[in-house]
């Protein structure tokens, strides 16, 4: 049973501008953090023939060594900026189909991929990345493009005071660090990483009769469809429309 559901699994790739998480569908977490430096790329143009030469390795190793999976005929979900160049996603859809042979690829927007795992198809996000913290209004499930904001903030600005102030420390006439070596970016990240993000003590519990508030007051209601070993391997709609279908998969791939 449980290789049969993992044939017919989605691979997803939420894919930022320091890291790219990947995993399978269906399961709670991301299987693997990949480091990513599109980031850092994207400050000056790209030719096709250079985000290839970038990205082909990246996707094998990310398929066959991380995920350890043969991607042929399998389908990919990828949560995206809106505002990654065309150049990038084009050479990211050729790699994924033309080498890896994709069976289908969807382009999920990142910050609208987020309200997936919650009740909520309205809401304001706010996306705190590396080099720059976002906001996009969302509104019934359709993302506001024409109100996107970006603030010039973000993890990267946080490493630095980090390291800044690690550092300053270091002058201190009574402090024993002194001696030791500078604290390096790449030290400030790793602090970052590993002091910084804090998560409830309680596991999420599983999403069960989740209701979705519409515009006139009817509640959607929802039910999981688990296996023999209690997993959850598909959120039905009461409803059962198309559109209800599509949204359920993307939250639970995602």
């Amino acid at each position: 049973m449980s290789s049969a559901l993992n044939d017919k699994s989605a691979l997803v790739l939420d894919l930022g501008a320091r890291y790219a998480r990947c995993g399978i569908s269906g399961e709670r977490s991301p299987r693997c953090v990949m480091r990513w430096e599109v980031g850092d790329l994207l400050q000056k143009p790209l030719t096709a023939a250079e985000w290839r030469q970038y990205l082909y390795p990246k996707m094998h190793k990310l398929c066959f060594d991380l995920l350890l999976v043969n991607p042929t005929r399998r389908r990919f979900v990828v949560c995206e900026d809106l505002l990654l160049p065309r150049v990038f996603r084009e050479t990211l859809l050729s790699i994924l189909f033309d080498v890896l042979k994709a069976a289908a690829v969807t382009l999920v927007p990142s910050m609208l991929a987020v309200l997936y795992a919650t009740a909520n198809h309205t809401a304001l996000v706010i996306d705190c990345g590396w080099a720059e913290t976002r906001l996009l209004p969302v509104f019934k499930g359709i993302p506001l493009p024409y109100l996107y904001e970006t603030v010039p903030t973000g993890s990267r600005n946080c490493c630095e005071t980090i390291r800044k102030e690690m550092n300053a420390g270091r002058d201190h006439p009574m402090d024993s660090s002194k001696d030791g070596p500078p604290l390096t970016e790449y030290m400030a990240e790793d602090i970052l990483e590993r002091a910084c993000f804090a998560q409830q003590k309680d596991p999420l519990p599983n999403v069960v009769d989740a209701e979705f508030q519409t515009h006139d007051n009817d509640v959607l209601k929802e039910f999981d469809v688990s296996d023999r070993l209690n997993r959850v391997i598909a959120v039905l709609s009461e409803q059962g429309s198309t559109g209800g279908r599509c949204f359920m998969c993307a939250r639970q791939l995602c």
